[in-house]
C-alpha cells in the first residue's frame, strides 16, 4: 500500500540527517528515485514526484523556560515557587531554529497532504516530530514509519505497514508527560535548593533532576555506609593436599556453623580468634586427612537475549559508549536492530525471521558462522516461550543482529561479537557440569577439622560451545583434580592468612545500572514500591546519560572502575534531607 495520492506528496521526517539519507535510498524503489534538494545545510532535504524527505537533527523544540509576573525571566526567590505554568509553551532551540523553520515550511506546503513521522521508533523519536507538529500548528493527516532496524528490507517492510497516527497517542502522551514532569522537577527542585544554598549570601547554583538527583541518592547512601564502616580482624586456615592425581587446595569450616544475626559478617570459614587459628594450623600440619566427594550434575541455561541495560552491564565499556557503538551498529553499519531497546525477547511472529537472519549468519565470514550452520542443521531454531513472547515485547524487541556483516572498528566488532554469540547460542543446548563438594578430614580423635574445596567440570558445553568452550579442558581456578572415594590427602602446607571484614563496594556503572533499573524496590512508601514494581529510574535509552550528567556536573568520580560520591554530591543529598 502506498499512501500518497496523484496531485500530492507526502512528506517523511526522519530524527537524523543520516537516516534521512537512508530513506531516500530504501524507499526510491518503493516511491521513485530521490534527488537532493537545497543549498545550505539547513535547508536540505529529498524530493521526488511523490514524496519528500527531510530530518531533524534530534531536538529543534523544547519547553519555554518560565517568566514572573511581568514578563521578564522568573527572579531566584522562594516566593516564587513552585513555577507550574497553567499551559506548556514551545520554544525552538537556538542553534537548530533555521533547520526548524525549513522542516515547517515543507510541512505547511500546499502539496504536502500526509506528514510520515520516521523518527527513531520510540518515546523520544515521537516526542521530537510530536514538538515540531504542536510549535507549527501543522494539521494534517499523520502516519508512523515503525523501524526495527535500518536494513533496506526492514524500512520497506515498515513503509508497507505504515501505522496510524492515531495508534501512537498513548506514545506521545507518554513522551510529554516525562517531558514536562522532567522540566518540573527539574526546575523548581534547582531553584529550590540554589535559594536555600544562598540564603546567606552569594549564589550557588545547584542542580537536581527527576532522576539524576534519586540516582545520587543511592551512590549516597553506599558512600555513607563505607564511611561508617568499621572492619573486624578474622582469619582463615588454608591447607595444600596432595593426592595421586595432583595437588588441591581446601579452606577450613566449622561444620557446625549457622548464622547470626548479631553478626552478619559471620562465615563458615571465618575464625574470629587468632590464637584457635594457630591451633588449629599447628595440629593439622604434615597430617593426612581422607576425602569425602558430593558431586551432582548441574545445567546451565543460555542467558536471555540482550537489551540494553543488560548489554551495557556485560559490555567492556562505559554505558554511554557502549550506546554509542550499539547505536552506530543500528545505524551506520544496519548489522544490530534497534538498540534503545528494554526488552529480552522477540515477537512471536519472528521465528521465519530469525531463521533467514541465522541463514546469512551462516553464510558470513564471521566465526559464529559454523555454529550458526550448526543450528540449522540441527533444527535448533524453534519457537520458545523464553524467547520469542509478544507480552514480554514493548515497543521494541531484544537486540539482535540482522544478518549483515561490514567490517567493523576494534570496539565494534567487540560489542557486535556479544550480541551476535548470544543471539546464535540461545537456541543451543544447555551446558551440563559436574558440580563438586570436597570435604578432606583430618581426624584427631578427640576431634576433627574439616577442610572444603568446591569446583566443577564442564561435561557437555551445549551453548558455551558458541564461546570456545570444550569439555574436559580446564577453564579457571574452580577445575579440580580427581580423587577416589576415601582416598588419603597428605598435607603439604598450611597457613593461617589475616583478613579483614570489608564495607560494602562502591557501585560501578554495570551495578548502578542493575541499581537503576530495580529502584522501584528500594522504595520505603508501600504503595508507592508496588506502583513502581516493574519501573526503575530512567530508561534503558537515558541511564547512560544520566550517569554522565553526574559526571559533568561533579557530583560523582570515576576511580578506575568505581564511582565515587564527591563532596559536592554528598552536600546536596545533605541539603535535600535538612530541607526535609
Amino acid at each position: 500500500m502506498c499512501p500518497v495520492h496523484s496531485m500530492s506528496k507526502t512528506l517523511i521526517i526522519a530524527e537524523k540527517p543520516s537516516v534521512a539519507t537512508d530513506l531516500s535510498r530504501a524507499l526510491a524503489k518503493k516511491l521513485g528515485k530521490f534527488t537532493k534538494k537545497g543549498k545550505s545545510r539547513d535547508s536540505q532535504h529529498f524530493e521526488n514526484d511523490s514524496a519528500l524527505i527531510t530530518s531533524a537533527v534530534g531536538h529543534l523544540v523544547e519547553l519555554k523556560m518560565p517568566t514572573g509576573p511581568n514578563g521578564k525571566n522568573l527572579p531566584w526567590k522562594f516566593d516564587v515557587l513552585p513555577a507550574i505554568p497553567s499551559q506548556f509553551e514551545l520554544q525552538p532551540i537556538e542553534q537548530s531554529e533555521a533547520r526548524l523553520r525549513h522542516v515547517l515550511k515543507l510541512a505547511r506546503s500546499k502539496d504536502v497532504d500526509l506528514i510520515v513521522n520516521a523518527c527513531d521508533a520510540g518515546r523520544e523519536g515521537e516526542l521530537i516530530f510530536q514538538y515540531i507538529m504542536d510549535i507549527g500548528n501543522v494539521q494534517k493527516p499523520i502516519k508512523r514509519l515503525w523501524m526495527q532496524s535500518m536494513t533496506t528490507g526492514a524500512i520497506q517492510q515498515a513503509w508497507d505497514e505504515l501505522r496510524e497516527g492515531g495508534e501512537m497517542r498513548n506514545l506521545s502522551d507518554a513522551a510529554k508527560c516525562r517531558s514536562e514532569s522532567d522540566w518540573l522537577v527539574g526546575l523548581n527542585s534547582t531553584r529550590a535548593l540554589t535559594c536555600f544554598r544562598s540564603r546567606h549570601g552569594g549564589f550557588n547554583i545547584t542542580a537536581a533532576g527527576r532522576v539524576q538527583t534519586p540516582t545520587l541518592a543511592i551512590l549516597a547512601k553506599r558512600e555513607r555506609e563505607i564511611r561508617a564502616f568499621e572492619p573486624a580482624p578474622y582469619a582463615e586456615v588454608h591447607a595444600n593436599f596432595a593426592v595421586e592425581a595432583g595437588d588441591y587446595e581446601g579452606r577450613w569450616i566449622d561444620p557446625a556453623w549457622k548464622k547470626d544475626p548479631a553478626n552478619p559478617h559471620s562465615r563458615p570459614e571465618r575464625i574470629w580468634d587468632p590464637e584457635r587459628a594457630r591451633t588449629i594450623r599447628d595440629r593439622c600440619d604434615g597430617q593426612s586427612g581422607s576425602v569425602h566427594e558430593e558431586k551432582k550434575p548441574q545445567k546451565q541455561i543460555a542467558p536471555q537475549l540482550y537489551d540494553l541495560t543488560t548489554l551495557q552491564r556485560e559490555a567492556p565499556f562505559t554505558a554511554k559508549q557502549t550506546l554509542q557503538i550499539a547505536q552506530a551498529l543500528y545505524e551506520r553499519h544496519k548489522m544490530l536492530t534497534y538498540p534503545r531497546t528494554d526488552s529480552r525477547y522477540l515477537p512471536e511472529d519472528y521465528l521465519n525471521n530469525v531463521v533467514q537472519t541465522t541463514r546469512d549468519l551462516a553464510g558470513s565470514s564471521h566465526p559464529v558462522a559454523k555454529w550458526a550452520d550448526d543450528s540449522l542443521q540441527n533444527n535448533r531454531i524453534t519457537f520458545q516461550k523464553r524467547i520469542f513472547n509478544n507480552a514480554k515485547v514493548s515497543d521494541h524487541f531484544a537486540i539482535i543482529p540482522t544478518g549483515r556483516v561490514v567490517k567493523l572498528s576494534d570496539a565494534e566488532a567487540k560489542l557486535y561479537d556479544m550480541v551476535v554469540k548470544r543471539f546464535v547460542a540461545v537456541f543451543f543446548p544447555h551446558a551440563e557440569f559436574e558440580v563438586t563438594k570436597r570435604l578432606t578430614t583430618i581426624d584427631h580423635g578427640a576431634e576433627q577439622d574439616h577442610f572444603r574445596t568446591d569446583g566443577k567440570i564442564l561435561v557437555t558445553p551445549g551453548w558455551l560451545a558458541v564461546y570456545g568452550r570444550q569439555p574436559g579442558v580446564a577453564s579457571g581456578k574452580d577445575e579440580l583434580v580427581p580423587v577416589t572415594e576415601g582416598e588419603s590427602a597428605q598435607t603439604t602446607e598450611v597457613t593461617v592468612e589475616e583478613k579483614e571484614t570489608k564495607p560494602p563496594a562502591r557501585y560501578t556503572e554495570s551495578t548502578l545500572l542493575s541499581a537503576m533499573e530495580g529502584a522501584g524496590k528500594l522504595v520505603d512508601d508501600e504503595e508507592l514500591r508496588e506502583a513502581m514494581a516493574e519501573r526503575g529510574l530512567g530508561t534503558p535509552a537515558t541511564r547512560a546519560a544520566t550517569i554522565e550528567g553526574l559526571l559533568r556536573q561533579k557530583y560523582i568520580a570515576r576511580d578506575g572502575r568505581d564511582l565515587n560520591v564527591t563532596g559536592k554530591g554528598l552536600r546536596l543529598i545533605g541539603l535535600l534531607e535538612e530541607m526535609g
